[in-house]
């Protein structure tokens, strides 16, 4: 990223770092509220099945937020737009529950691939997430520069971060525990 900023900063206008500078101001306001901070918890638990239940609230919780965002800002984008000063780019706030659906779950999975010790994995996403959305922007910023882009590939990017998070976590979530838990409950053992 510090190598590339260079490049980026010169195909970019300030408009467009403005207009992106306003939406992830308003999505880092958003997240905490959409997680709880529960992600965090992930990786407290002793048993697995009980991070795995607090990484599966915390997504949907998190699903739940997006939506009341999503209406909230059908019904009132255009007093936000204004209140924001950001007018000429206020239809992009109908982008921010997918981001920021995606920013929570990307977390959430982190914090489980931390759980588990998958440093390594959640190091290659990160570089990989990195390379995508710096690589997306050079090349974006040849064909179409403007605030759209830059927009289009922070939300592509926190997107891509989020799936390969899940398809790293997914491997380690512990499936006999859970089975387990599921043939218990309906014997009547206690789980």
């Amino acid at each position: 990223s510090v190598l590339l900023s260079p490049i980026i900063t010169r195909l970019y206008d300030t408009e467009a770092f403005g207009a992106l500078g306003v939406f992830l101001s308003v999505l880092s306001i958003l997240v905490p509220i959409s997680n709880l901070s529960y992600t965090y918890a992930i990786i407290m638990p002793k048993k697995d099945s009980d991070g795995v239940k607090i990484l599966r609230f915390s997504n949907l919780f998190g699903f739940f937020i997006s939506l009341v965002v999503l209406v909230v800002v059908a019904l009132f984008q255009a007093p936000i737009a204004r209140l924001l000063q950001i007018e000429a780019y206020g239809v992009y706030l109908y982008w921010l529950p997918l981001t920021l659906f995606f920013s929570t779950a990307a977390i959430a999975y982190d914090q489980w691939m931390v759980r588990k010790k998958q440093f390594k994995a959640n190091s290659l996403i990160l570089i990989a997430q990195s390379l995508f959305s710096n690589g997306s922007l050079i090349w974006l910023g040849y064909y179409a520069t403007g605030y759209a882009s830059m927009i289009a590939v922070n939300i592509l990017a926190r997107g891509f971060h989020a799936v390969a998070a899940f398809f790293a976590a997914r491997r380690t979530f512990p499936k006999a525990e859970l089975q387990q838990n599921v043939v218990a409950s309906t014997v009547g053992e206690p789980t």
